[in-house]
């Protein structure tokens, strides 16, 4: 009875493994240990005389059988507990590996074999758009040789750590800590490689803003960002801070009212709301404030998705403005100065030259030829300076009249023959358009003028340059096209600025005041139209002015200016 119990009992075996079973385990060792025992009754019923040697044998290996069964019973349920909690665990780390990073595994060929969703999610992709490609079309193709690099690492069995860029699916760049090392085909062995990524995109970005922001607190113009929305201050620099009377390192206001009254006029709003809604970057203009000049501008920053924020800068330009009131004075003092004496120069060997001192000898001709013809240089520089400073004075008038384009291109070319004679260069016209409207025909005779000059000066000798008249659906479009050198790519964003030159500094046959198509941009858009260019270095320049058309109320009854030549 004793020997029963303790079969019974839930702790069976004591020892180090301290195991507990179940009853249903329990009962089946006693039927075990039963069948033995009644295989040992059977012996000893039998009359065989062998059985009196084998009886001890078979009643010993009965006992020991039933150990042996026994202890692998144990073993093998204690192995299939352990088993399960270690597979209860695994399956938790691996949850949680996937809710926290991306992962990704490839083959020995380099190809993606499997990828987690928090990579799917974090790239854009989806699972058939990466699985069976090569690991680099994840990666741009400057970062493709240090991914090779990893590859070998892992290819000697090594792992690494850092930091990796990819790209996601809209080419967006994903900064994340990688730790790659080798992986394991079914047998154990070797066989491409496993990556595990955490994305850090966002600590990159908030790195990045506040080496900008360490960069913009050493400026001395004032910049502030704040929300486009909210009108919320996200940061200013220690020049905005100073502004508004407070120590560098006293929080910023949560609005822009602290820092003036000019961030909550009503201009100020308005001008917000046009840069938001035109979709323009950029914009910038001049304010007054505190009886000095600024410049205000205003940058569009995409912070994430449809969230923008915006960057003021004020700039201090009382001391440019002063400065370039000065140099407009005295351009202006000296080109009147000089006019009139020229003008009197000029029409002097005008009158030598057309033989009102008498019969000129050859060589003295020639030299009063030159003269003439430097003087004419000479007159135009001191007119451009004159016109340029009407124009940042606000001074030049016009006085526009119906005029026939096809008529005022005629007279341009007309006058510009002489010119485009002394560099060998042919002016003709391609079409039979007319049209017309409403400008100041001088000044208008006067960008064409420029136009074509400029286009005599950049032709080939021998060359020829084009002039056309269209009529678009909504305006008149004068293009003058030369075949010339072009101008060099770089100088293009800026052909309209004062005082450029495009010709070598050795190239004394082109080179003029840099004036010339300031002058031309300024005119053709006082009067509501519009310039632009096309230009390929070696193969040509074509400028384009257009003007709207003459609205049918505008009109007048007067004659046009000049009448076209037939």
């Amino acid at each position: 009875m004793s020997r029963r119990r303790s079969l019974r009992t839930r702790n069976f075996w004591k020892g180090p493994l301290e195991m507990t079973f179940p009853k249903s385990v329990v009962r089946g060792l006693i039927a075990v240990l039963i069948s033995l025992h009644g295989l040992t009754i059977f012996a000893v019923s039998t009359s065989a005389p062998w059985l009196d040697t084998a009886l001890p044998w078979i009643a010993g290996a009965g006992t020991v059988s039933a150990i042996a069964i026994l202890a692998a019973v144990v073993l093998s349920h204690r192995a299939a507990e352990v088993l399960q909690r270690a597979t209860v665990k695994l399956n938790q780390e691996v949850r949680a590996l996937n809710s926290h990073a991306m992962v990704l595994r490839t083959d020995a060929d380099t190809c993606i074999t499997h990828v987690n969703e928090k990579l799917l999610e974090a790239t854009g992709y989806t699972a058939e758009d990466l699985l069976g490609k090569r690991v680099t079309e994840l990666y741009f193709p400057d970062d493709v040789a240090h991914y090779q690099l990893l590859r070998r690492v892992v290819e000697r069995g090594g792992s690494w750590e850092g930091e990796s860029l990819l790209r996601t699916r809209s080419g967006a760049p994903l900064w994340s800590n990688l730790t790659i090392m080798p992986g394991l085909d079914d047998r154990g062995r070797p066989c491409g490689s496993i990556s595990v990524r955490t994305d850090i995109s966002a600590t990159k970005k908030a790195q990045a803003r506040e080496k900008i922001f360490a960069a913009l607190d050493r400026l001395m113009d004032e910049v502030i960002i704040f929300d486009s929305q909210t009108f919320t201050v996200k940061y200013s620099n220690q020049a905005a801070n100073r502004s508004r009377g407070k120590d560098t390192d006293a929080e910023a206001p949560t609005g822009l009212r602290g820092f003036g009254p000019l961030f909550e006029s009503r201009d100020f709003l308005d001008s917000v709301q046009d840069l938001l809604d035109s979709g323009d970057d950029f914009t910038s203009f001049q304010i007054d404030r505190t009886g000095r000049a600024f410049e205000l501008r205003l940058q569009v920053l995409r912070v994430s998705g449809a969230h923008t924020e915006i960057m003021a800068v004020l700039r201090d330009i009382s001391a440019e403005k002063e400065m370039e009131t000065l140099r407009n004075e005295f351009i202006s003092t000296v080109s009147h100065e000089l006019r009139s004496p020229m003008t009197s120069i000029k029409g002097s060997m005008g009158l030598l030259l057309a033989g009102a001192g008498g019969e000129l000898p050859d060589k003295v001709r020639v030299m009063l030829e030159i003269a003439h013809r430097n003087a004419d240089r000479l007159v135009d520089i001191i007119n451009d300076l004159l016109d340029i400073e009407k124009i940042s004075t606000g001074n030049m008038t016009f006085h526009p009249v119906t005029v026939e384009l096809d008529a005022l291109i005629n007279e341009a070319m007309l006058a510009n023959q002489h010119f485009a004679d002394r560099f060998d260069v042919t002016v003709q016209r391609e079409d039979t358009a007319r049209g017309e409207v409403m400008i100041d025909f001088d000044r208008t005779l006067q960008v064409l003028n420029n136009l074509l000059s400029n286009a005599s000066k950049f032709s080939r000798p021998g060359g020829t340059v084009i002039v056309r008249l269209d009529d678009t659906d909504d305006s008149y479009q004068i293009s003058v096209q030369d075949f010339g050198r072009g101008i060099p790519e770089d100088m293009q964003p800026r052909i309209f600025e004062k005082f450029l030159q495009i010709g070598s500094s050795s190239d004394v046959q082109v080179r003029g005041t840099g004036l010339g198509l300031a002058i031309v941009k300024a005119i053709v858009e006082q009067q509501g139209g519009q310039v632009d260019f096309e230009s390929a270095e070696g193969v040509g320049t074509t400028f384009f002015v257009r003007f709207p058309k003459t609205q049918a109320g505008a009109m007048t009854d007067s004659r046009p200016l000049l009448k076209a030549v037939s």
